[in-house]
């Protein structure tokens, strides 16, 4: 080897300390040139969108072509009775009578709405209608909204099922749903709230798990005090929200009346030819009368038996029973003629029931691809495992893209300028930049990649961090090289590895920070985006470590040597730098996805063509898409299928087949 200066020598001192200093003022130079600046939406863009997105749900569950109000032209009128013992208003109740009454079936919701001071309770069976009574409040407050003179407030669809998950003050959540389900800014929904510009619309309280309805409840009556102004109203089934030991604390009640024999057969008729053999059979059949209370049921027979002369039901036994079996010939006649396909029904009908299941475990009433969790794979051990894997499989890329950037450096003619053995100093380069790639791919939630942006604001306290942890992270690795290979590579190793991991503290930080920020923006970033913001910042971070290495290079070997390995390890840490800045923006979040993928197919919770079954189940009109993800088109239907109907022949079976299988469980 080469004669290089010594390390005590001053000029060797004061090239390693310019190198960390011009490292890094060029990381501050490079990463921290813009502030991010918050928007005013309140007013703009972002409620503009909001009102878009609003309108779309509101077109795709009150105009669906496969609906029997769409069949006959008109909409399923909904008798209410008015619950005021119900409620305990803050205030005592000044716009409407506190007795209880009947309203007309063409009484418009709204109006019950204004009357009880902005503020409802809507309760029924399920499948009585009352997210469609929510979906109706919506269309009307959409109008105001889209006046272009004297806007109105804009109407928000939410569920509150995920409230379960963080059980957080209900304005904390509600900004973060308008973040999952419209692709709505934090910081823009909370000024949008605390302006007064939105009207809240809950759905599925009795979604929320008993043990959590309470405190749920008592968020909403926390968020109703705090703002009075802001329109709110609340869909609950009758007997859960009577199990509740806390009452809601809004203006007043309203429940759904079944639907009676006459208002069915009404709309049966209306239909036309279509429903010729529904209609002469529900003149025939009592049993089928008592059954059809519902406008859920109701549309699914209408769904059911569309075109068939003469159809064939048979009900026997309890009410319940009757619409379990209504269900059954549902799912079947939808997988069978409305999405036909070579899988064997029985398979698809485990498919659906192990999704349904996975998804009231997880919270997740909108099935959002990127969002999917781990939680879905069971048992609770798999689902840890998944985690573990999706890190495994992003560290692999970093030790092969090591291993390939080793053997380079092995075929040059010169040794790095580190007295150490080659078969001790590649294998430890190879598991420092794996481990590095690994915790970058590790994570126990599951998210989307949220759009980032680099910032001065807290940059440079990220550099006194990255600067603290270069030496501290320095020292050891110098240490290790002195004790094996003399002073001088400890030097030089010191300096070198420092150098690597000050940066990538220095990334970690900044990513960090301004993902908690613009997770406030919310943006979601996509593949494309990810791959420029990472290769960016990513050469940068290869030509300041090629930069690094190139000096103390040049003081051992020369110039000419110096620049080469200078070279070679630019590209290398570029390509190192790219792949970890990829992992940590968002390129995680598809690792991720695709491994749990993997696993679920492997454990027949969803085939491995997911997309191609989400979209065949749409078609079946089984499951709906709604704010770019999918639904199942009803919560009964979901719970029907996730209490665990598996396919038999060619109905599907009992549930009792499968009433002890384990739901998935948390990851721990």
């Amino acid at each position: 080897m080469l004669q290089a200066s010594s390390a005590g020598s001053p000029l060797f001192w004061v090239s390693v300390a310019s190198t960390v200093i011009i490292a890094f003022a060029s990381v501050y130079w490079s990463f921290g040139g813009r502030e991010t600046e918050p928007e005013d939406d309140v007013g703009g863009v972002w409620r503009d969108r909001l009102t878009t997105a609003v309108q779309r749900r509101v077109r795709a569950g009150l105009g669906s072509p496969d609906s029997l109000p769409a069949i006959t032209g008109s909409r399923i009128p909904l008798g209410l009775t008015t619950l005021p013992r119900y409620v305990r208003p803050a205030e005592p109740k000044r716009l409407a009578s506190p007795s209880r009454r009947e309203l007309p079936t063409d009484y418009d919701i709204t109006r019950v709405f204004a009357e009880y001071g902005d503020s409802l309770l809507i309760l029924g069976a399920p499948g009585a209608g009352k997210s469609t009574l929510l979906l109706e409040l919506a269309e009307a407050f959409l109008k105001g909204a889209t006046d272009a003179a004297h806007p109105g407030p804009v109407p928000v669809i939410l569920n509150l099922e995920s409230w379960a998950e963080r059980r957080e003050p209900l304005d904390r959540w509600l900004t973060r749903s308008l973040t999952q389900d419209y692709n709505i800014p934090q910081r823009s929904g909370r000024r949008l709230s605390a302006a007064g510009a939105l009207v809240i619309l809950l759905d599925g309280l009795d979604d929320v798990p008993y043990e959590h309805r309470g405190s749920c409840v008592a968020a909403v009556n926390r968020y109703r005090r705090a703002h009075p102004s802001t329109g709110l109203a609340v869909c609950c089934r009758t007997h859960e929200y009577l199990e509740s030991a806390t009452w809601l604390a809004l203006g007043g009640a309203v429940e759904i009346q079944p639907l009676e024999p006459r208002q069915v057969r009404g709309f049966i008729a209306r239909a036309g030819p279509d429903l010729v053999g529904l209609l002469s059979l529900f003149d025939y059949d009592p049993l089928l009368r008592e059954v059809l209370d519902t406008p859920l049921l109701l549309n699914i027979v209408a769904l059911t038996y569309r075109g068939q002369t003469a159809p064939d039901i048979h009900l026997a036994g309890a009410v319940e029973g009757r619409r379990e079996l209504l269900l059954d010939e549902y799912i079947r006649q939808a997988l069978e003629h409305w999405a036909p396909s070579p899988v064997p029904l029985a398979q698809r009908v485990r498919w659906l029931s192990r999704l349904a299941g996975g998804m009231l475990h997880c919270h997740q009433r909108v099935l959002h691809l990127l969002w999917m969790q781990p939680r879905l794979v069971e048992p609770a051990r798999k689902a840890r495992t998944v985690v573990v894997a999706a890190a495994a499989v992003a560290g692999l890329g970093g030790m092969v893209i090591s291993g390939i950037c080793c053997a380079a450096l092995a075929r040059l003619p010169y040794e790095v300028p580190i007295d150490m053995p080659r078969t001790i100093l590649y294998p430890l380069s190879v598991t420092y930049i794996t481990g590095s790639t690994a915790f970058a791919g590790y994570s126990r939630v599951f998210a989307p990649p949220i759009r980032v942006h680099w910032s001065s604001i807290s940059l440079p306290r990220e550099l006194w961090w990255g600067a603290v942890v270069a030496v501290a992270g320095g020292l050891p690795v110098g240490l290790i090289f002195s004790f094996v290979a003399g002073l001088r590579s400890g030097l030089a190793g010191a300096a070198i590895f420092g150098t690597i991991l000050g940066l990538i503290v220095v990334i970690q930080r900044s990513l960090r920070t301004l993902t908690q920020q613009e997770s406030e923006d919310g943006r979601r970033m996509t593949g494309a985006e990810i791959v420029r913001v990472a290769s960016r910042y990513g050469v940068p971070f290869g030509v300041l470590v090629g930069t690094t290495y190139a000096l103390v290079s040049t003081l051992y070997f020369g110039a000419a040597v110096g620049i080469g390995q200078g070279a070679i390890i630019t590209v290398a840490f570029s390509t190192f730098g790219s792949y970890f800045l990829w992992l940590a923006v968002g390129g995680r979040a598809y690792v991720q996805h695709y491994v749990l993928r993997v696993f679920l197919a492997r454990h027949q919770v969803v085939p491995y063509r997911f997309e191609k079954f989400l979209t065949e189940m749409t078609k079946a009109t089984i499951m709906r898409r709604r704010s770019g993800g999918y639904v199942f088109m009803h919560d009964l239907v979901q719970a029907h299928l996730s209490a665990g109907t598996e396919g038999a022949d060619v109905r599907p079976a009992s549930r009792a087949a499968d009433a002890g299988r384990p739901g998935p469980r948390a990851v721990s």
